[in-house]
């Protein structure tokens, strides 16, 4: 397959994926290393740390290195904080049969914005007191 004697943007893909992606083993292995041991940074927003995990699963799919849909639910549970404590036992406890890991995703998502509300809301509710120190001197 040659990328000059394609006509649509599927059959460029294709091509190029052909001629440019690895999907030898060592190569799946340096990726499912990376996937398993996957972890969020604390600082990091949880938006990004979704986006890097949903970056290596298509990196994944892309080398046809087959993980299993729980694996996936899995391992992103596993990279989260302390903090996410309770909403994993949520998911964890529910009795969804198949869960899919971007059913995790909107969840952490909607956690996050529930989080950065409650946060917003008791800095706006707070009260701030400013105390002058007397001049020395």
């Amino acid at each position: 397959m040659s990328l000059k004697k394609e006509t649509t943007i599927k059959g460029i893909w294709e091509a190029f994926q052909k001629q440019h992606v690895d999907k030898g083993l060592t190569n799946k292995i340096f990726l499912g290393r990376k996937f398993f041991m996957f972890q969020i940074n604390p600082f990091e927003l949880m938006e990004h740390h979704l986006n890097k995990f949903g970056a290596m699963v298509d990196e994944l799919d892309t080398i046809e290195a087959t993980i299993l849909e729980v694996v996936k639910v899995m391992v992103l549970l596993m990279s989260l904080l302390d903090n996410y404590q309770t909403l994993i036992t949520s998911l964890e406890s529910s009795k969804v049969k198949d869960r899919k890991w971007q059913d995790v995703n909107i969840r952490l998502f909607n956690e996050r914005l529930v989080k950065k509300e409650k946060t917003e809301t008791s800095q706006v509710g707070g009260e701030i007191t400013l105390v002058a120190k007397p001049k020395v001197g």
